[in-house]
């Protein structure tokens, strides 16, 4: 899929340059959009590009205010499909506890 091609080159433009905050952003947002959504890989590379983006904006004194926001909205979107993932394993469990 686009989502993966787009994943793998990704991962070797993180193995060059590990401390851009794009290209881990990036890396998370692509893992949201593959199908089905790979929320782990998403959370992982979200929570490095936010502390990447952190540690510029200490190091610079720039407010990457904005940029940590639409970090944020996608690390919440990740936790919302985590506990979208829990309930519906709780329920399948419930189901077959039923029978």
């Amino acid at each position: 899929s686009l989502a993966d091609q787009a994943m793998e080159l990704l991962a070797l433009l993180i193995e060059e340059d590990d401390e851009n905050a794009e290209l881990w952003y990036i890396m998370g947002v692509a893992a949201l959009g593959a199908s089905p959504p790979d929320v782990d890989t998403a959370s992982y590379h979200l929570e490095k590009a936010k502390e990447l983006m952190e540690v510029a904006q200490e190091r610079t004194g720039e407010s990457c205010a904005e940029q940590l926001c639409m970090i944020d909205q996608h690390i919440t979107q990740c936790d919302t499909l985590k506990a979208d993932k829990e309930i519906a394993a709780e329920e399948e469990e419930d189901e077959e506890a039923d029978m």
